[in-house]
């Protein structure tokens, strides 16, 4: 059951439970995202491990995963929160949801966006090694701004941060 994804369409409506290895250029599947920010207007980003067959060494939000068959967006966004980073204990509050095609991407992508706040120190998160390479608090208005001359250095889902958390 680990391997198996739901099929949505456009409307997130879904369609089929498919396993990863079957999807197609035409199939969209659900992703949950969480944007952390500090009290003091940083965001924390997470680079994908090197090791990664989407996006490896890309920055992202602190935690994204794809909503596996069994799962909600948000029972999903929990587990991987506490999977890649170790974080437990927090209250995600949906946020907005976006599809996105990628010009050459192998499969459609329906997004759910969360986000919380937490106060922590980088050195308090525990990483899981083969998701997260790394992880940094950035100024807010920082990043949104680098996102204009550096949209290649991030995740897919990147383009969409402006208009959702600008």
């Amino acid at each position: 059951m680990r391997d198996l994804v739901t099929v949505v369409d456009e409307n997130d409506k879904e369609l089929a439970t498919k396993p990863r290895s079957k999807l197609t250029s035409k199939d969209i599947v659900r992703v949950s995202v969480l944007w952390v920010e500090d009290g003091k207007g940083n965001v924390l980003l997470q680079q994908r491990a090197l090791t990664k067959k989407i996006g490896p060494g890309l920055w992202g939000p602190a935690v994204a995963g794809t909503v596996e068959s069994h799962e909600t967006y948000l029972s999903n966004i929990v587990k991987e929160a506490e999977e890649e980073i170790g974080l437990t204990d927090f209250e995600p509050q949906e946020v907005d949801k976006r599809l996105f095609w990628e010009k050459q991407g192998e499969f459609g992508r329906m997004f759910t966006f969360y986000q919380t706040t937490i106060d922590q120190p980088v050195e308090k998160f525990k990483l899981k090694t083969d998701e997260v390479a790394q992880i940094k608090w950035v100024p807010k208005e920082q990043l949104l701004a680098n996102l204009d001359e550096h949209i290649s250095e991030y995740v897919p889902s990147a383009v969409f941060w402006k208009e959702i958390y600008g």
